[in-house]
Order: C-alpha cells, then structure tokens, then sequence
C-alpha cells in the first residue's frame, strides 16, 4: 500500500527579509512564469499553456500591464520560443542566481504546469509559499498536491480564463 506524504520546503530567508523585499513593488505587475529547466516536460507543457491559453486573455484586459518572467536553465521549445516572441509583455530570462530575490519581488508566482494531462506534483509550489508569494495555478495540481488547498493557501482556476480573471483581479491586492 501507499500513502501520500507531505513535502516541506526550507526558506534560507528569514520573514523579516522577505517583507522588506515584499514591500518594493514594481510598477508593473510582475509574474514569475516558470522556474526550471525551461525544456522540462512539465515545464514545457505549462509554458505552452500560458503562452496560448491565459497570456491572450491577460492581454484583452484593460489598464494591466504587466510582465511575465520566465525563469530557468536550458533552453524553450522552438514552438514556445516563438510564442514568447509575439508578446513584449513575456521575459525570457534564463538561470537566475538570486532565484529567492525573483520570487520575492513578484507580485504572483504563477504555475501552469498541471494544466494538461501532465499532472505532478512540483516542489516549486512549496517553493513559493517558503517565500510568502502569491501562489496562483491550476486546479488539477489538487490531485496529486492536497495541500494545495485554493482560497486558503493558493488561488486555482479550472480554465484559462479563470486563471486570467484569478491574475487580474490581484492587480489591486498587492501584498
């Protein structure tokens, strides 16, 4: 028989470093979109998701502008790469030392990498919460990450156009 044990995620930072790194905002509204190995099968599923599913209904939204950071070593796709080239708003940015300070000085973290019919579970997600960051995904992670639990510990969509409402909506409740 099996049984499902938790993960746990240590923070290097301490909650008074995270809340002086929270409290420098950027004008724009700044979404880590991936961290990882950007060729990654569950990152290279997700990226894919985001970059055709939620990136053009964030775009259709008035007065939002934002960025999308997508961070990790290798290298996307040529299909994702492509995608990421039609919209300024989508940052390439490859492996990022401070990953910590990153995560920190967004305003969303967000993970689309349960979105297909790949569903795994992610320590990038715990990742998130270690560094008090707004967690916003896809319900299917729920299935295999219970604790993952949405309007408690994230916020999780069922569809593209949940997860950009979910997105927009955060525009006015910056931590």
């Amino acid at each position: 028989s099996c049984k499902y044990v938790n993960n746990i995620f240590l923070n290097s930072y301490s909650l008074k470093k995270i809340q002086s790194l929270k409290g420098k905002k950027n004008r724009i509204f700044k979404i880590i979109g991936n961290v990882g190995n950007l060729a990654g099968t569950a990152n290279n599923l997700g990226i894919e998701y985001l970059l055709k599913e939620i990136l053009p209904k964030l775009k259709k939204k008035k007065k939002f502008p934002f960025e999308i950071h997508l961070l990790g070593s290798g290298e996307l796709s040529t299909k994702n790469l492509r995608l990421s080239k039609l919209y300024k708003e989508v940052l390439v940015r490859g492996f990022i030392k401070n990953i910590h300070y990153e995560i920190c000085t967004s305003d969303v973290f967000l993970c689309c990498n349960n979105a297909t019919s790949y569903n795994v579970g992610h320590t990038r997600f715990l990742h998130a919460f270690s560094l008090a960051t707004c967690l916003v995904g896809h319900k299917r992670i729920t299935e295999v990450m219970p604790e993952i639990i949405s309007n408690k510990n994230c916020l999780l969509g069922e569809s593209s156009d949940e997860i950009a409402n979910i997105l927009y909506s955060l525009k006015e409740d910056r931590i």
